[in-house]
């Protein structure tokens, strides 16, 4: 699976029945995305839910209002849900970083996602231009990324690869992936030798 723009993602990981019934009722797409990062906005909805109870023309537009609210709340947590569980994975540029950061999975529900833009804020963090893809081929990504880097180092103890590693390929590698790439390179398992 490739990396695709944040802006992109509805067209992909939302359910696309869904996407299109906010699309219509926000009279196109770049309105919809602008839904989407309106959606925590609490006294919107609780305008429109004053609103909705009218048998006016004002009434039906807080109840269209209402359903878009609906469907778009739905539909962004659960993408957020599946970048905070790791199902998905989100890298970006960090302001002041000269190379792209995997968006730590626990972040996210801290952060405040702007989907149009391809942005998310919080916890003194900037994200800029993110992209989405599947977890699993990022981390097999990295794992061949890594043993390629492992194959060139002087050699040096486990800790000690595992530290400089973790200083080249930031947050993205895992023990795990690093365990991999390390048993693939020098066909060992974690933990002392046997037999010695």
């Amino acid at each position: 699976m490739q990396f695709i723009p944040l802006a992109e993602t509805p067209d992909h990981y939302f359910d696309q029945a869904a996407w299109q019934s906010i699309q219509n009722l926000c009279d196109g797409r770049c309105t919809a995305l602008g839904a989407l990062d309106d959606a925590e906005c609490y006294y919107y909805s609780k305008a429109a839910e004053q609103c909705a109870q009218r048998d006016t023309d004002v009434g039906q537009f807080a109840r269209r209002n209402l359903e878009t609210v609906e469907l778009v709340r739905h539909q962004r947590q659960s993408l957020l849900g599946r970048l905070a569980d790791g199902s998905l994975v989100a890298t970006a540029m960090q302001f002041g970083e000269r190379e792209r950061v995997i968006i730590p999975k626990g972040l996210w529900p801290y952060l405040k996602v702007k989907f149009a833009n391809n942005t998310a804020s919080g916890q003194g963090c900037r994200f800029f231009d993110i992209t989405i893809g599947e977890q699993r081929s990022q981390q097999t990504s990295l794992i061949q990324q890594c043993i390629a880097w492992l194959r060139v180092q002087e050699p040096a103890l486990r800790k000690v690869l595992h530290h400089r590693a973790s200083e080249h390929f930031g947050a993205g590698l895992t023990d795990r992936v690093f365990a991999a790439a390390y048993s693939e390179v020098f066909r060992r398992k974690r933990g002392r030798p046997v037999g010695r």
